[in-house]
């Protein structure tokens, strides 16, 4: 095989750009979300990223595949090109905290390989999870180490592998099984180095998955499409493994966590009623009614032994509750987001109730269990038009705020929980991705969307040093702008378009968006603090909000002509702005400047 891949030659490609902050104006486009760096490109096929984790040190590594024609993965003033000699082939690389590639690996064959997952592994390196169809080397380097099928194998078959922090392999195993199809979600790396992987399998008329890749068997056996969580040592010795599912088919395993003592949570659609969570001689039966789609989230020792377990659902025709990512904060609290479609869905597993509606379409879920599994809260996005919404991501920053990634196809979408509002306005023909930055008690602290000409799909968000954000997935159509609040490139895709942009601080930006013709007007501005000030614009107006220079909503309220009054009693001398949603709903905005006495 090849040695790592690394940029050499010296040209400028229009694929990739760096971006610094662009000051507030009064009439030219505005920063809402500074971007630091990015890679997006569109070549023939399918491409993505599909997950993203900064280490210690603050560098960023990157899973996900690319498709049959070029893109440069370089954001630097080098070019990177890398494509797959087939359907697709795995993608791995890894960034410094700045944008510049220290290497990457694309390994694969003719048919279909992708990761799926990335983990740290706290020196530096990384194990990543991902499936295949057919053999090949999963070795960068000169030496050879062979991935293989099982005989009579038809579907997809697992690897799971090590890299140290200069991307040379440590060692690489595969999961699979005559007539079986096992697809990894998640793994994560536990404070001892130790490997937990989460996913779904089905052995079909096989008789199992042998999950040790050692000279023993241990081995998994399905009821149906069943989810699987197995922990390896770090130099990939079996530990531990069973199975978590019930007699319905199509039960996934989507989302996998682990604390700072060990201790494994996972999420998963269930179907079946009596699934016992307790892998031990216990049992412990939950239930998802009438098979609809419902959350299963189950926690769990180091050792695997069982600590709790519960569902959330409802039996309605054509209801579900997906959870799509989970993660854990420095005080062990569990964070899950997804989507959830029925009336009164209780995410309590108390006696209390908590519950959201959303018939019909797909609402945006983010909540908050203790430890134990108790929940401290739960909130939902609120969204207009037809809603297939999905919060796909999450991470925790070091301060224990709250990053969500997720898509929206409605007209707008509220990343604001709480009785206020901040809306977020379809760019695109189809659906949008969206970043928003919560509390460590769910309140908003500020939230941006970017799109193309079709839609955005953002399957994986990261949280770095000094508030950096990472944000991944792929893209369709046209104009895919990373930035659209400031001038700079846009980029068009054949079919997914890969993406991948880093932004600064979230929690300090504004977001903003340059004023349409005609602008909007502020009568008088500078005001004086005490008589009221006239917002007006000719598309007229839906809502008006003022803002600080920090990013902090002082007050929003609804407008149903071409203007509106502003009564500025209780600001204190400064600048603020002035937000504004037109009918239509594009955004306005314009500094207000207050005086002090004099």
């Amino acid at each position: 095989m090849m040695p790592p891949l690394r940029a050499r030659s010296r040209s400028w490609t229009v694929n990739i750009f760096t971006a610094a902050a662009i000051a507030i104006g009064s009439t030219g486009p505005a920063c809402a979300q500074s971007l630091n760096w990015a890679v997006c490109g569109g070549p023939l096929g399918s491409s993505s990223v599909m997950d993203l984790a900064y280490d210690a040190n603050g560098d960023l590594f990157v899973g996900g595949y690319v498709a049959a024609g070029a893109l440069d993965i370089d954001p630097g003033t080098d070019t990177l090109f890398v494509q797959s000699g087939g359907t697709s082939s795995s993608l791995l690389a890894k960034y410094t905290a700045n944008g510049e590639l220290l290497w990457a690996h694309v390994f694969g064959d003719t048919l279909l390989q992708r990761i799926h997952a990335v983990a740290p592994d706290g020196q530096g390196g990384v194990v990543v999870a991902g499936l295949y169809t057919t053999p090949f080397d999963i070795d960068p380097g000169p030496g050879t180490w062979m991935m293989t099928v099982s005989p009579g194998s038809l579907w997809n078959t697992t690897f799971l592998a090590r890299f140290d922090a200069n991307g040379a392999l440590q060692w690489a195993l595969s999961l699979g099984a005559a007539w079986a199809y096992v697809v990894p979600s998640e793994v994560a790396v536990d404070n001892s180095g130790n490997l937990i992987l989460f996913g779904s399998f089905d052995n079909n008329i096989g008789s199992g998955v042998d999950m040790d890749p050692g000279p023993a068997v241990h081995t998994l056996v399905s009821q149906e499409e069943d989810t699987f969580v197995a922990k390896y040592s770090p130099s990939g010795a079996y530990l531990w493994a069973f199975t978590l599912g019930g007699v319905e088919d199509f039960e996934h395993g989507n989302c996998l966590a682990c604390d700072g003592s060990g201790n494994v949570y996972v999420g998963l659609e269930a179907r079946s009623m009596g699934i016992d969570a307790d892998p031990g001689p216990g049992q412990y039966l939950v239930d998802a009614v009438n098979t609809r789609k419902h959350m299963l989230l189950a926690s769990y020792e180091p050792g695997g032994a069982f600590r709790w377990a519960f569902t959330v659902g409802v039996s309605q025709i054509s209801s579900a509750v997906v959870p799509l990512d989970i993660t854990v904060d420095d005080n062990d609290d569990v964070i899950v987001s997804g989507y959830a479609t029925g009336t009164d869905i209780d995410f309590d597993p108390s006696a209390d109730t908590t519950s959201i509606d959303q018939s019909p379409g797909m609402a945006i879920f983010l909540a908050k269990y203790s430890a134990a599994g108790a929940l401290v809260w739960c909130n939902e996005l609120e969204s207009t038009g037809t809603n297939f919404n999905r919060g796909w991501s999450l991470d925790c920053t070091p301060g224990n705020d709250i990053v969500l990634a997720g898509e929206f196809t409605g007209d707008s979408l509220d990343a604001d929980p709480s009785p206020g509002h901040f809306p977020l306005y379809r760019i695109g023909g189809i659906g949008d991705s969206f970043a928003a930055l919560y509390t460590a008690g769910g309140g908003l602290i500020n939230a941006f969307n970017i799109s193309s000409s079709s839609h955005a799909s953002p399957f994986a968000v990261a949280s770095g040093n000094g508030g950096a954000l990472a944000m991944g997935g792929h893209f369709e159509g046209t104009d895919f702008d990373p930035e659209p609040w400031a001038t700079g490139p846009t980029y068009d895709a054949g079919n997914n378009g890969y993406y991948l942009t880093v932004y600064k601080d979230l929690a300090t930006s504004i977001q903003l968006v340059a004023p349409l013709t005609g602008g909007l007007s502020i009568v008088p501005n500078p005001g004086d603090g005490r008589g009221p000030v006239r917002v007006t614009s000719p598309g007229g107006l839906a809502e008006v909000s003022t803002w600080s220079m920090n990013g902090t909503l002082v007050r929003a309220i609804p407008a149903a002509g071409g203007s509106v009054m502003i009564d500025p009693s209780g600001l204190a001398p400064g600048l603020y702005l002035i937000r504004a949603v037109t009918r239509t709903g594009a955004l306005l905005s314009e500094k207000l400047v207050i005086e002090g006495e004099r």
